[in-house]
């Protein structure tokens, strides 16, 4: 092994920055890492394939893939882009898995909090386990997945015991679950991501919105909708072109994201030049307040253009959701607040009158 070797050579005299031991190091330290990486890999093919070039760069045995390279050539290149293409695709797989995981709790959510409101009889104990899973939601994998089994369990209880059944309800929570593996394969051929601003796309502002409400339901929590327009958006891209717009969402949405930093808030592109901001535990006067602090930042960076430098406003309809609210109501209401702050002067928020029974 090269790594007794180093430990000859460093036992006998030599210069404190000799490149042959140097070179030993670095190299036991390169494969080192990729025989961590293949300790780790999630299936065998891919350890297979990090323990063999880590074999390579130690005794030149040949390279996965690159059996027709010149021999007792050390493919360096090929090693190193080996190892971050794993990595990503490590990093790919840890995400989705944790994403499908989440997405078997908010499907129990949803099912659960139906039960809930069809039979008030239940609503202590179903809100308590839903209580208990909704916490665990950003939690580490595997206490998210026990979480979510004991739910399962707990709920599986309750629609046993339930001395009338609707089963109109419990066939649809049995099918909504069901059915899952289908909606999250449809799911993963659908990007997540704005391709202009890299914030989350419509779709997952769509069901983020959708489950928020049903949370609302079940926990009372505060929670509120933005929605946010560029003022004279087409202006732009009229006078300066497609370009200049498309840095100009992004300069908007740099401050988007200042602005709302909680990883529990949903910063989404609702389409063309509006946004929209998910606002978990914040009622409308906070919605209110982040968004005047949203428009202050955004007057102080102007669009730096080839021939100008363009002053960017924004308009902001604010709508705190109600426990009577749909995802349609709620987003009607966020809408008609946004254009009574447009119809105002524009560069202001508008806050919808709260939803009462």
């Amino acid at each position: 092994m090269r790594s007794d070797r180093a430990r000859q050579l460093s036992l006998a005299p030599h210069p404190p920055d000799d490149p042959s031991l140097l070179a030993d190091e670095a190299m036991d330290t390169v494969a080192v890492v990729f025989r961590a990486l293949a300790q780790t890999a999630r299936d065998t093919a891919a350890a297979a394939a990090l323990e063999a070039w880590a074999r390579h760069l130690l005794v030149l045995t040949p390279a996965p893939g690159l059996e027709d390279a010149p021999a007792r050539v050390r493919q360096w290149s090929h090693a190193r882009t080996a190892a971050a293409v794993h990595i990503r695709r490590e990093s790919a797989s840890a995400l989705q898995g944790m994403s499908d995981l989440q997405d078997v709790v908010w499907a129990i959510v949803e099912g659960a909090s139906r039960i809930v409101a069809e039979d008030a009889k239940f609503d202590r104990r179903a809100a308590q386990c839903l209580e208990k899973l909704r916490n665990a939601a950003g939690s580490p994998p595997a206490q998210l997945r026990r979480a979510a089994l004991e739910a399962v369990a707990e709920l599986g209880e309750v629609l046993e015991t339930r001395p009338t059944l609707d089963s109109v309800v419990d066939s649809e929570l049995t099918h909504r679950i069901a059915t899952l593996t289908a909606q999250l394969d449809e799911a993963r051929r659908e990007a997540d991501l704005d391709a202009v601003t890299g914030l989350a796309s419509r779709r997952v502002l769509d069901r983020e919105l959708e489950r928020t409400t049903y949370l609302k339901k079940l926990s009372g929590d505060s929670l509120c909708l933005l929605l946010i327009d560029l003022d004279h958006f087409k202006g732009v891209n009229d006078a300066h072109g497609h370009t200049a717009g498309d840095d100009a969402l992004r300069l908007v949405s740099n401050e988007l994201i200042r602005t709302f930093p909680r990883s529990s808030d949903v910063i989404a592109r609702h389409g063309g030049d509006e946004f929209a901001v998910l606002l978990r535990y914040a009622t409308g006067d906070d919605g209110v307040q982040l968004a005047e602090r949203f428009l202050a930042a955004l007057r102080q960076h102007d669009l730096a253009v080839a021939d100008a430098s363009i002053r960017l406003t924004a308009s902001v309809g604010v709508a705190e959701i109600g426990i009577l609210d749909s995802t349609r109501t709620v987003a009607e209401r966020a809408d008609r607040a946004l254009y009574d702050a447009k119809a105002a002067g524009r560069d202001r928020v508008g806050l919808a009158p709260a939803l009462l029974p």
